[in-house]
């Protein structure tokens, strides 16, 4: 896999036309990757009932409130 330092030497080696090119396909892949996101939100919401969900808060706010390492 390629360092952060490669990609960008990469990036600034073409001619400034090829730089711009490059850098629409990596707004285009940012804008992918969040409508992925909102998809995937959009189609679970409403997914639990409502009593469900006040559980579900219930147990993450008593469960968040202390990190046992050895859990994991």
């Amino acid at each position: 896999m390629a360092s952060i330092g490669q990609i960008l030497d990469d990036l600034n080696s073409p001619p400034p036309n090829k730089q711009e090119e490059a850098a629409d396909f990596i707004r285009r892949l940012k804008g992918d990757a969040e409508r992925t996101v909102l998809q995937s939100l959009s189609d679970t919401a409403g997914s639990l009932a409502e009593t469900e969900a006040g559980d579900l808060a219930q147990i993450i706010e008593a469960g968040c409130e202390r990190v046992d390492a050895g859990e994991w």
